[in-house]
């Protein structure tokens, strides 16, 4: 008797928490330094953002919902997305666990990433399409996991009409680091090869890359500007130094 009395008391609790209106949560919730939430309609169980922004880049029309499963684990897990499929968040957290991202799609047009980017010596167009497995952050806001696919579609340069090609990133956390296994896809005019690794305080850039016939005349002199030539239409860009900002969420070296 006493054990069922418990569950419908916790099952009373969680009723009345998962429909409790987001806003007042969030009244008492310290949103990361940079994230935008406006227009927030709905409960802790399901509803609707107008705008989530990040440092200048925003999404507008979201829906989130309660992933109601992971309840069964003592976990509190959430599917976002908006209505056209460039952005698809599955959040999760537990107070043992730490935070999980996974099955998560972020995609955009270069353009729109321009606040990001800040100021090159080209300014690139094309679409990025951000596909992540997995991210797990440990209680101590540590990096646990990483994996995840970065492509570069349909690439080009601003006031150049030929289109690049695709180039994509294979992500993943290597100990203290996570690296960035770069490549170019079938029928690109720009070969890509090489990794970028990213330490919590530092950076290395190894990249050859090799002008293919068709390429425009402002990407040859890119290249021209940016690395080193290693050979006939090859290149190579060598660089490592301090990061401006550290990631906090990386392992210092030992």
């Amino acid at each position: 008797m006493r054990r069922l009395i418990l569950v419908l008391l916790l099952s009373t609790v969680v009723f009345s928490l998962i429909n409790m209106p987001l806003r007042q949560v969030l009244r008492v919730v310290e949103l990361p330094p940079g994230l935008v939430v406006s227009g927030l309609q709905g409960t802790l169980r399901s509803g609707q953002v107008e705008q989530l922004g990040y440092r200048g880049v925003a999404f507008e029309e979201l829906r989130y919902a309660l992933r109601p499963t992971c309840l069964l684990w003592l976990k509190l897990c959430y599917r976002l997305e908006d209505g056209n499929g460039d952005l698809r968040l599955n959040p999760g957290y537990s107070p043992w666990g730490g935070f999980t991202l996974e099955d998560t799609r972020l995609r955009l047009p270069m353009e729109r990433l321009r606040p990001w980017l800040g100021k090159l010596l080209v300014q690139p167009k094309g679409e990025l399409d951000l596909q992540l497995q997995m991210l797990e952050l440990g209680n101590n806001r540590r990096l646990e996991t990483l994996q995840a696919v970065l492509f570069w579609r349909k690439a080009g340069i601003e006031g150049e009409s030929v289109v690049l090609g695709d180039f994509r990133a294979d992500i993943e956390q290597e100990g203290p680091e996570i690296r960035l296994q770069l490549g170019d896809e079938p029928g690109a005019l720009l070969g890509v090869e090489g990794e970028i690794r990213l330490g919590a305080e530092d950076f290395r850039v190894d990249v050859k890359l090799e002008a293919r016939p068709g390429l425009g005349e402002s990407a040859r002199n890119a290249l021209e500007l940016m690395a080193r030539r290693d050979g006939l239409n090859r290149y190579r860009i060598q660089r490592q130094g301090r990061l401006p900002q550290p990631i906090p969420w990386l392992p210092p070296r030992s």
